[in-house]
């Protein structure tokens, strides 16, 4: 009895964290970007969301995810600042599932998710001062549809942070 128990909690648990986010791929960011970066901070400029047609307050939860967790390592350029540079994400996968998907078919539905490259650019130029591949995903249906965004933006904000502290 005591085995099944602990049988059905390792698995309800294991359904339950179905959530993730990693860096897929990034090089390491020269000294002259980090320099950059450092003195001027950041402000995030766009989304491209490109075929995905990502909703656009699912758009804004990421964004402000993201200058959260920016702020948070004070990474953030104040408001309207001139000289900040901007970060610039670059979707490239993007699912989540509808309504009732999520609630009557959950992990069977398939895997929810968002990947994009995130570029740092300079104030005045579009060639990148560094870039990283970061992505967020839920296997399950648990949670909402906040958690990508959330998840995505802390693990982006904690790789600039990283990388600019190397």
């Amino acid at each position: 009895m005591a085995r099944l128990f602990w049988v059905t909690a390792l698995l309800t648990m294991g359904l339950l964290s179905g959530c993730g986010s990693s860096i897929k791929s990034t090089t390491a960011m020269d000294s002259s970007a980090k320099q950059q970066i450092s003195s001027s901070k950041l402000v995030v400029d766009t989304i491209d969301d490109g075929k995905f047609n990502i909703p656009d307050h699912i758009q804004a939860r990421l964004k402000s995810y993201l200058k959260n967790e920016l702020a948070k390592r004070d990474l953030l350029a104040e408001e309207g600042a001139s000289n900040a540079n901007r970060i610039q994400i670059k979707v490239t996968y993007y699912r989540m599932r509808g309504g009732v998907a999520r609630d009557i078919l959950g992990v069977l539905a398939g895997k929810d998710g968002i990947q994009a490259d995130v570029l740092i650019l300079p104030p005045d130029s579009d060639k990148p001062l560094h870039t990283i591949t970061a992505s967020s995903f839920n296997f399950t249906a648990a949670g909402t549809e906040e958690e990508m965004p959330r998840l995505f933006a802390g693990v982006v904000a904690k790789e600039i942070d990283k990388q600019l502290h190397r």
